[in-house]
């Protein structure tokens, strides 16, 4: 097993999210705005269709994916909206989203950031299925990003 390759892959993604944000080489901000946006999306999503997700995400994001999951047998239906879905990654980030996240908007574009960098990883049909697993206002989220 090389865990530098899947060190090397993870870093990738998180320093692509942090050029996209514009935060420099701050590898820890982006790295907790990644996991807090992953694990708020994995909410929404049904079981299976995080299981294909994972499926295709880099070694490294499969670990961030899965920490602290407790699978359950129904998508959160409180996460709606975009705004409903910031709110989320919000308080995921914890004590510090008022430092990560300083505004709505900045949170919008984080979340952004983190669905375009995950399309870029995963096949279109994955792009596809995640898609179709989001309520409409989610949907168009993720398929603007």
């Amino acid at each position: 097993m090389n865990f530098e390759k899947y060190a090397a892959h993870g870093n990738a993604f998180v320093n692509e999210v942090a050029h996209a944000l514009e935060i420099g080489s701050d590898k820890d901000r982006a790295g907790r705005i990644v996991r807090s946006v992953l694990h708020a999306l994995r909410a929404r999503l049904t079981v299976a269709e995080s299981f294909h997700l994972l499926a295709q995400l880099p070694m490294a994001l499969k670990a961030v994916y899965v920490d602290g999951w407790t699978p359950s047998p129904q998508p959160d239906k409180h996460i709606k909206t975009s705004d409903d879905l910031v709110e989320q990654v919000l308080i995921l980030d914890g004590a510090t989203a008022v430092r990560d996240l300083p505004t709505l908007s900045f949170g919008r574009r984080a979340v952004d950031a983190v669905f375009h960098a995950l399309k870029r990883h995963i096949s279109a049909g994955e792009v596809r299925g995640v898609s179709r697993g989001l309520p409409r206002a989610l949907q168009q989220m993720w398929d603007a990003a």
